[in-house]
């Protein structure tokens, strides 16, 4: 990705890095989440149509979607999913 502009960068504020460098901070996409859900708990997530979810309340929604994912429908480590 280095040296790619794309569409969506023209709209990131001055001090926003085009790349995260998680390497050294993190050790998984999932520990950028969980971490992240901590840090910002109180902070909005996600807004559509006049509503918001904080992220603490985007981690238990992931955590039930997990759940589901796994004991309802049977997806096991090493299974790929298409989320849309």
């Amino acid at each position: 990705m280095a040296g790619k502009e794309f569409v969506w960068f023209k709209h990131y504020q001055k001090n926003v890095p085009h790349e995260v460098d998680y390497t050294s901070e993190y050790s998984s996409l999932v520990d950028i989440f969980q971490k992240s859900c901590q840090k910002y708990s109180e902070l909005p997530a996600f807004s559509n149509m006049g509503t918001s979810i904080n992220y603490s309340e985007l981690a238990v929604h992931v955590d039930h979607f997990c759940s589901y994912l796994q004991h309802f429908l049977g997806v096991k480590k090493g299974d790929r999913l298409a989320i849309m």
